[in-house]
């Protein structure tokens, strides 16, 4: 029987010779993935059970393609490790970054015994070539003081594929105290009650945005404008009614705190008390 898509169009499945796949479907890999959700942060609440539900089905996955932009896969160069297979642990090479941009780290000098060492811990300093001792403590140091992820944000359609992932990559590779902390889901931006798009010209650069209006009322007009699984309508008007109500409470406060602090009610007291503890 023919698989078609919602539109009707007949599937067609192309088997590739050689294909390499991540197996999703191992049950011990997936222990360890629902033992992560079931001790990590998710929000919101109602999200979590998606998670678990994407675990539960996921199987065997192609991880390499032949065509387009990536790594070559190490065993077998006629392939190219998939975008989705290793871009979610990415966030691990953040943490090093800055040593690739200020020239310490050269790719040439890169070995599986040097990310063994950073990442997992394993074997020692001394012994990873093109880099000083010192050099790749100072680079374990800086990777140990970010990790584990502590918050990781994205949109609710990629709790099926890239959040997944990221978890599943995540309980393969490290240990489990550098597991993640936290995932948030949230829905999609609309402008103006439309879909953002470049083609449709209603796209604002954020440096622009922040430039002409501030961070702040960029910030206030977004989080009032949805719950989090809610795709949130984001328009100007908003953000510079968010603008002139800061500016009015800045000038008010400005006012008042020229003037003596006296006769304060309880409710007063309450609010100095907490603001107080709030900048300790």
């Amino acid at each position: 029987t023919p698989v078609r898509c919602r539109c009707g169009t007949e599937c067609i499945v192309k088997v590739l010779s050689n294909q390499w796949f991540l197996n999703y479907g191992d049950k011990d890999w997936k222990a360890k993935a629902t033992k992560c959700f079931e001790s990590m942060s998710i929000l919101p609440a109602e999200i979590v059970s998606e998670f678990h539900y994407v675990v539960g089905w996921l199987r065997e996955r192609a991880c390499a393609r032949q065509h387009g932009l990536g790594t070559i896969l190490p065993w077998d160069k006629d392939w190219i490790v998939e975008s989705l297979s290793d871009s979610v642990i990415y966030m691990a090479f953040y943490t090093i970054a800055r040593f690739v941009k200020d020239g310490t780290i050269q790719p040439d000098n890169l070995s599986k015994e040097f990310f063994d060492y950073v990442f997992l811990n394993q074997g020692s300093a001394e012994n990873i070539s093109g880099f000083t001792a010192d050099t790749v403590e100072k680079i374990k140091k800086e990777f140990s003081y970010f990790y584990p992820v502590d918050s990781r944000h994205s949109g609710r359609d990629l709790v099926q594929n890239h959040l997944s992932f990221f978890v599943l990559n995540h309980v393969a590779i490290f240990d489990k105290k550098l597991w993640p902390q936290e995932i948030v889901v949230n829905g999609s931006v609309m402008m103006d009650g439309a879909k953002m798009s470049k083609s449709m010209g209603n796209i604002i650069p954020l440096r622009a945005a922040i430039k002409d209006h501030g961070a702040d009322p960029i910030r206030l007009a977004i989080i009032s404008s949805a719950e989090l699984l809610q795709d949130a309508d984001f328009n100007m008007e908003s953000v510079s009614g968010m603008q002139s109500k800061l500016e009015s409470l800045l000038e008010e406060c400005a006012t008042l705190k020229k003037g003596e602090i006296s006769n304060l009610e309880a409710e007063d007291r309450w609010i100095l008390s907490r603001t107080q503890r709030m900048i300790m």
